[in-house]
């Protein structure tokens, strides 16, 4: 694979129809089986987010969400984790068992991967070669539904750098991305389909190791 996986959902993003172009296929392509290296490198990156929007015009959301409240949570990744994609400008980790995906808190109300069916891509772009940008994004394809029972088919957070300057290398960090490098920001995303479409749209404050 040559093309980044840049979420479909950042497609309608209007200040980066450039790189969206590049990219409107491709996260959902991950299937790639992960090949980890020992002794294995866990980091935990705990995000916090502000929802800013809600959308849920067919009523299918049953969590208590509106603009303004709090996301918190984790995601986990391997810094030994082997690099699935053939292009030397991204890098697409990919993971398929616990402990790796990502823990949210909807407002109190949690939502994760299936730790029975993990699907999980961390993906890093550093100066691609058309646009120019990097980006750095996460995304969980397989997640248990809210308590109260909406389904919730994609979780993911990506942030861009069209001035390319963010990221230097396409190599997992321990730390987890500066969120000040980025100058376009993808927002993260929790949304459902199979019953009806909903979206909570939220941006991230603050990500630490």
């Amino acid at each position: 694979m040559s093309a980044s996986k840049i979420s479909r959902w950042a497609a309608s993003t209007a200040s980066i129809t450039a790189l969206s172009a590049l990219a409107s296929a491709a996260l959902v392509l991950t299937s790639a089986s992960t090949a980890v290296a020992a002794p294995p490198k866990l980091v935990s990156i705990t995000i916090k987010a502000v929802v800013d929007e809600v959308i849920d015009t067919a009523g299918v959301l049953c969590a208590d969400v509106e603009p303004g409240d709090t996301i918190t949570g984790t995601y986990v990744y391997n810094t030994r984790t082997r690099d699935h994609n053939d292009a030397d400008h991204v890098a697409d980790y990919s993971y398929k068992t616990t402990p790796y995906g990502i823990k949210l808190r909807v407002n109190g109300m949690a939502v994760r991967t299936d730790p029975a069916k993990v699907d999980f891509l961390v993906e890093l772009v550093n100066d691609d070669p058309v646009v120019g940008y990097d980006a750095y994004s996460i995304a969980s394809y397989s997640n248990l539904p809210f308590r109260c029972g909406s389904p919730v088919d994609f979780i993911g957070w990506s942030l861009a750098d069209l001035s390319g300057t963010a990221l230097s290398t396409t190599a997992l960090g321990k730390k987890g991305p500066r969120i000040a490098a980025f100058n376009s920001t993808f927002e993260l995303i929790v949304e459902g389909w199979t019953k009806g479409f909903y979206r909570i749209r939220a941006h991230v404050t603050s990500a630490r190791a």
